[in-house]
């Protein structure tokens, strides 16, 4: 799936023949981030076995090929056979299109609306009605005129699908910055877009119009923060907490830390970590000193190769410089219990073990300038070469008897 699907093909997606002139892989790359971002799937592998008709979850397999193979059977075995019926309504779709890309608009039209018109229960009915609108109606959100009433979103429209789509593309226009630039100020303010945001039924609906609402008026989405923050959705709450970071508000400080410390405990999350990731950026300067503690005790044992680790050494020493001096002696000491375990000696891969110890002094030299940081002291000195237990604990005692902490 390409997650820039929307950029590389922006002319496509704002043109007036969206549908007749898109390559199937970007119709199948804008269906398949909807489904990642209902499902709030930000990291990979993570393997959801759903229903595409009703969005059913049928199961979350292992990774094994048995535990895939074995719910795949089972979820093939609980669809029933569409039958001749299904399939002979399938080919009328196909064939109303085939009208439009010979230019027939009227005749792929007017078959198109027939087969909206009858309700059947694969949904070729809706299909044939979405691909009717986006191809009969001019799709271009801005015209040449800003203030053009095409220049908003369909947002009010009964099909969440539409409304998605809809916002999708405006968000694109958004993104321009030629055209963002143009924006009279009344645009900034549109309840509608809060009201998506807000109350729509729809998660992916309510996800797009938040995006919208980041670039137009960002200051409603800190308004609501804390509540946006409490839906049970990874991407949904990835966009505030990217407002959050724009925009720091230390007020906001107890509920981040309670959102890092919950993730994925009381707080449901596909990826914690990610999550975690994300409120620590907002944190490193709307944390207070309440956060430091709740922070640190992550990395009570420090992992290299967690960037979430070393994020938190940073940031606690970001938050800790904006305190007294007791605060950042606390945090110094703390920040000494920090550095990573010693490399132990061992006869190993060569290549993996140069990785390792590249790993950790990497993390080693952020402790370092946490530690620079708040103590002021340039003359700390420099990371060995190595971090075998010998160095390493040399290497401690100094900095211990530098910084008094000894």
């Amino acid at each position: 799936m390409n997650r820039n699907f929307g950029w590389d093909h922006r002319d496509e997606i704002l043109g007036e023949n969206f549908l007749s002139s898109a390559p199937d892989s970007l119709l199948a790359d804008m269906e398949a981030l909807r489904i990642h971002d209902r499902f709030g799937i930000s990291s990979w592998p993570q393997m959801i076995v759903m229903d595409p008709r009703d969005d059913r979850v049928i199961g979350m397999p292992e990774r094994t090929v048995e535990s895939v193979t074995g719910l795949f059977d089972r979820a093939i075995d609980e669809i029933p056979d569409p039958g001749s019926g299904a399939r002979r309504l399938h080919r009328r779709l196909r064939r109303a299109l085939r009208f439009y890309d010979r230019g027939d608009w009227s005749e792929g039209g007017r078959r198109l609306i027939e087969l909206s018109r009858t309700i059947d229960p694969w949904l070729v009915w809706l299909d044939a009605s979405r691909m009717y609108r986006a191809l009969s109606i001019n799709p271009r959100l801005v015209s040449s005129s800003i203030d053009s009433e095409r220049s908003t979103p369909d947002v009010d429209d009964p099909d969440p699908a539409w409304r998605a789509f809809s916002l999708e593309r405006y968000l694109l226009v958004l993104e321009d910055i030629e055209q963002f630039s143009q924006l009279d100020v009344e645009y900034g303010y549109d309840d509608r877009l809060i009201r998506a945001v807000l109350y729509d039924e729809d998660i992916v609906v309510r996800l797009r119009a938040l995006r919208c609402l980041a670039l137009t008026e960002p200051s409603m989405i800190m308004e609501h923060a804390v509540e946006l923050l409490q839906v049970p959705n990874d991407p949904l709450r990835y966009e505030v907490l990217s407002v959050i970071e724009r925009m720091p508000n230390p007020t906001l400080g107890p509920d981040l830390i309670r959102l890092f410390a919950g993730a994925g405990k009381n707080i449901p999350s596909m990826n914690p970590n990610v999550l975690r990731i994300n409120t620590v950026r907002c944190l490193r300067e709307s944390g207070d000193e309440g956060c430091v503690e709740v922070l640190l005790s992550e990395v009570s044992e420090p992992n290299p190769r967690n960037y979430l680790h070393g994020l938190i050494i940073e940031t606690v020493a970001e938050i800790a410089l904006r305190g007294d001096d007791t605060l950042r002696k606390r945090t110094v000491g703390d920040l000494l219990l920090s550095f990573p375990a010693a490399m132990e000696a061992s006869e190993g891969d060569e290549e993996a073990r140069a990785q390792e110890l590249r790993m950790s002094l990497t993390f080693a030299g952020k402790v370092l300038m946490a530690l620079i940081h708040l103590s002021g002291r340039e003359d700390l000195p420099e990371l060995p070469s190595d971090w075998t237990p010998r160095s390493r604990s040399g290497y401690l005692a100094e900095l211990h008897r530098l910084l008094g902490n000894g």
